[in-house]
């Protein structure tokens, strides 16, 4: 066979496979081409206000934002408070915020105010610079009376008197209290002694008990706690003892000690 004829041929079978080429290509399916948008999130806000929630016996256990910003709301928060050596909590505290413009109140473990230094937060996984704040706590008299039982009815508690001694370790003092009301009805009376008030108490015992046994012991403070507070009421096993109205008193006396426990605080 000619070289001419070779040509010829190979060029028929070129074209031949370029048609059958082109022709199996426009059988194969195409995906429709598609513009996808994507769209990054930016923080809702460069900083927000936190500030300790408020204190009982000197530890707090949520912290407050307020006037969430409206780009935040609906977002998840998360942090943690950090004191002089290191985190408070060993786990974050994790919230969602509200709507725009309310208070968040963020339940957290708990801790004194007056340690932390820090908080590390972030929404929605951004980094967000807070602002740390605690509110001065309103300060707690060495013994206050409250009516249990009647809201626009008062108390009023006051020493009728006093003894201290021993020295050290042994130290221990008396103190007398006497409570009375301008009520006309009975009402139930409640005290607080805040154990760390040294015009009321010599000073900070690490236990006290009840002198003639008519106390009910409400609640006690952490030994840990800034202020110490001891709350009682009287019992209710010695007639109206419990009670107190205009015209008649209620006595009741405490014995503090220096290092041993008591019946109503023992951090010995």
């Amino acid at each position: 066979m000619s070289r001419s004829v070779l040509r010829v041929v190979a060029v028929i079978g070129a074209l031949v496979v370029a048609g059958l080429s082109t022709a199996s290509a426009a059988t194969l399916p195409l995906a429709t081409s598609r513009l996808t948008t994507l769209t990054a999130a930016d923080r809702c806000a460069p900083d927000l206000a936190v500030e300790a929630g408020t204190a009982t016996s000197g530890t707090a256990s949520s912290v407050t934002i307020r006037e969430v910003p409206a780009d935040c709301a609906g977002k998840t928060v998360r942090l943690r408070l950090i004191g002089a050596s290191g985190a408070l909590a060993t786990t974050d505290a994790v919230a969602t915020l509200p709507a725009a413009g309310a208070t968040a109140t963020i339940p957290v473990a708990a801790y004194t105010p007056s340690a932390v230094r820090s908080v590390a937060l972030t929404v929605d996984g951004w980094g967000v610079t807070p602002t740390w704040s605690a509110p001065t706590p309103t300060p707690v008299p060495g013994i206050a009376c409250t009516v249990l039982d009647n809201p626009s009815a008062t108390c009023e508690v006051k020493v009728t008197s006093e003894a201290e001694w021993g020295s050290g370790a042994s130290r221990t003092y008396l103190r007398r209290f006497e409570v009375s009301t301008t009520s006309t009805t009975p009402v139930t009376w409640q005290l607080t002694f805040n154990l760390s008030d040294t015009t009321v108490f010599p000073f900070l015992a690490a236990g006290l008990s009840d002198q003639q046994g008519g106390l009910v012991k409400v609640s006690a403070s952490a030994c840990s706690d800034a202020t110490r507070l001891v709350t009682v009421k009287g019992t209710t096993s010695w007639g109206s003892y419990h009670t107190v109205v205009a015209g008649e008193k209620r006595s009741l006396e405490v014995q503090g000690f220096a290092s041993a426990g008591g019946n109503l605080l023992a951090c010995s």
